[in-house]
């Protein structure tokens, strides 16, 4: 147990890593008012692993800095993926909630600044990043987590 401990800082580097690989090659959906960030999925993550929280937020950093938004995305996106995460991993004994927080942080915040860079509506701007997003954490992260959860090779990352 003591030598799964010494890797857990890792664990945070290996989420963020995972992150952008998905971003970069999947990066045409990434940005715009309708996102399917497949690296999204790793937002189930803190549930598990606090490491989670600062893995998705440096992840979302650096995919953002190959954003068209520009700094408005390096910094709003990123505290909108860390204020998520954060959330997820406070609501992490109840999974419907816990994964409804990326979706709110998401929709919420990135909607503000996409909506006003995309002459689009807010309300409208915001309703397709929720969507999108809740596509990506349900369809996808809810069925990783139940992998993760029943599957003994992590449960020494655990909490």
């Amino acid at each position: 147990m003591k030598r799964i401990l010494k890797f857990k800082p890792a664990l945070a580097g290996l989420i963020s890593a995972l992150y952008i690989a998905f971003s970069l090659v999947l990066q045409p959906l990434y940005f715009g008012p309708l996102q399917f960030r497949v690296s999204e999925v790793f937002a189930i993550m803190p549930i598990i692993f606090p490491e989670g929280i600062w893995g998705l937020t440096l992840g979302c950093f650096f995919t953002n800095l190959n954003s068209p938004f520009g700094i408005l995305d390096w910094g709003l996106g990123t505290v909108a993926t860390l204020i998520g995460a954060l959330l997820t991993r406070y609501f992490r004994r109840n999974i419907k909630l816990a994964l409804l927080m990326p979706v709110l942080s998401n929709a919420i915040i990135v909607s503000l600044y996409v909506s006003k860079l995309t002459s689009l509506p807010y309300a409208i701007t915001a309703l397709y990043i929720g969507i999108s997003e809740a596509i990506v954490i349900y369809l996808l992260g809810w069925p990783l987590l139940k992998f993760i959860e029943r599957n003994p090779m992590f449960s020494g990352f655990k909490d």
